[in-house]
């Protein structure tokens, strides 16, 4: 048996749900046009500062920030010591970068947000933004399924509580590039149902 015909004529796309995937699908597309994401999404949807147009952005998924910048920063001599105290281990999902802001996205597709990291994300943020020699600041929002509705505890880990939705991004999206907007639609459809008893039973160790 091929693994098509055990995953019943399926692709890999098609099946899997890990929020990586889709996070690089959409990384993909802002790398292909950074402004139009900064536009319609940081700007209209976010409600960020409209200069933001303004900036030149880079974009990159599964960012290890604290401990590459910590790295890059002790092969200089005299320096890196006061970035001892960031953690190595934190990763982001989906960082855009300017000279001015980083704007940090936690993405989930399955699953729920885990309000304790996002407390220690927000944390050690917080003391990055707060280096002596940085003049740069900090925002990070959420990636979730339309089906999820996180509280108001959990939402306040991010920037003025805000998020945007899988959902909401295919709509951004689908006009410009559907193929790859639908993926957007299978994410948001990968958190279950109220209904789904034998999923929901493997989120219950998980915070709203």
């Amino acid at each position: 048996m091929t693994l098509e015909q055990f995953i019943d004529g399926k692709t890999w796309r098609e099946v899997t749900r890990t929020e990586r995937y889709f996070v690089w699908r959409l990384a993909s597309l802002i790398m292909n046009d950074p402004q139009y994401f900064v536009d319609k999404v940081l700007i209209q949807h976010l409600n960020l500062n409209s200069h933001l147009s303004e900036l030149k952005w880079d974009v990159s998924t599964d960012v290890h920030l604290f401990r590459d910048i910590r790295f890059y920063m002790q092969r200089k001599p005299c320096e890196g010591q006061e970035y001892e105290h960031l953690s190595d281990s934190m990763e982001f999902d989906l960082v855009l970068f300017s000279n001015e802001l980083l704007v940090i996205f936690e993405a989930k597709a399955w699953c729920k947000y885990e309000p304790d990291q996002l407390v220690k994300f927000k944390n050690e943020l917080k003391s990055f933004s707060e280096l002596s020699e940085l003049d740069l600041k900090t925002k990070m929002f959420g990636i979730h399924s339309s089906r999820y509705s996180p509280t108001e505890t959990t939402l306040s880990g991010f920037h003025n509580k805000g998020y945007i939705t899988w959902q909401q991004l295919h709509s951004v999206y689908s006009n410009l590039y559907p193929d790859v907007s639908q993926d957007f639609i299978r994410a948001d459809r990968c958190y279950p149902n109220k209904t789904d008893d034998r999923i929901n039973n493997l989120l219950n160790g998980f915070e709203n």
